[in-house]
């Protein structure tokens, strides 16, 4: 019969393609031993369940992680942001120094231009271009809150200055299409506050509003105040403005590093699911060291 060895093999060696050819006695279903035609031991295909297939999938995709010095990328993004803070001008900090335990070239390119950005704001520059640039704000909530060591210390800072930009823009938005409105008004202001924070709580990830501490007892107490406040005031409604780009897609649970060619490397987001199903039914072969993951 097939050792439980021979099984972990299998697992292990995901990339193999949809079924492993192993040297045994033919088992069936049931697990008893079938005699091949010639009687005796002969080669067979083991098949892994899907669930087992593509948890070993996951398994392997969340054991990219990153080598940092000083462990800073696994501390609070509150912590992290007092070590960028506390090394304004040092472009040689060891935080910067952060590498991925990778050979993928994109995945490497793309770290050293989330280190190079951050060297520009150190230099007054400002002309690197932030490698999360146009990522949803849910997604950039996943990295730069993701604690798991997945991402250099320069990654999850860049996604958190790309993530208070959009923020920044949107509450912007916000004052110049509601001037005039708020204008001696302090409930007409509280129900746009109350409005806009809660449509900015809807693009985070469960990390960040954990380390903000927003629980679902805060938001309902958001909302119920909203509510109150609406109630009182019938003459005057509003609706939330649209924040752009604020949640991922459905079942976007990946970041994958992209090599566009001509030495240009960009983030994709993408499904476990997809890249799972590209394995199986096509044989694909995935890339897995360019992939992070990202959560649910």
């Amino acid at each position: 019969m097939t050792s439980i060895s021979s099984l972990n093999n299998i697992l292990q060696n995901l990339n193999s393609g949809i079924s492993n050819s192993v040297t045994s006695t033919p088992v069936s279903p049931t697990g008893s031993s079938v005699q091949s035609s010639a009687g005796g031991v002969s080669s067979t295909k083991v098949s892994l369940s899907d669930d087992s297939r593509y948890q070993g999938l996951l398994s392997q995709i969340k054991a990219n992680k990153v080598t940092s010095s000083g462990g800073y990328d696994t501390m609070s993004m509150s912590a992290l942001e007092n070590v960028f803070n506390n090394n304004l001008g040092n472009v040689n900090a060891d935080f910067l120094n952060d590498k991925p335990d990778s050979t993928d070239p994109a995945r490497l390119a793309l770290a050293s231009q989330a280190s190079d950005y951050i060297k520009s704001l150190y230099q007054g520059s400002d002309q690197g271009k932030n490698p999360f640039d146009g990522l949803s704000r849910q997604t950039l909530s996943s990295i730069a809150y993701d604690k798991s060591g997945s991402f250099t210390s320069a990654e999850r800072l860049a996604a958190s200055l790309q993530m208070d930009a959009g923020d920044n823009n949107y509450r912007t938005s916000v004052n110049i299409s509601t001037q005039g409105v708020i204008s001696g008004n302090n409930d007409n202001f509280n129900i746009i506050d109350i409005s806009s924070q809660l449509k900015i709580i809807d693009g985070m990830s469960d990390a960040e509003k954990s380390e903000k501490g927003i629980t679902d007892d805060s938001i309902k107490q958001l909302q119920d105040k909203l509510k109150k406040l609406q109630s009182t005031d019938t003459d005057f409604q509003y609706t939330a403005k649209d924040y752009s780009n604020l949640v991922k897609a459905e079942n976007t649970d990946l970041l994958i590093a992209k090599n566009n060619g001509n030495g240009n490397y960009t983030w994709a987001t993408g499904s476990s699911a997809d890249v799972f199903n590209d394995m199986v039914n096509e044989n694909k072969k995935p890339a897995t060291g360019s992939m992070l993951y990202i959560g649910s």
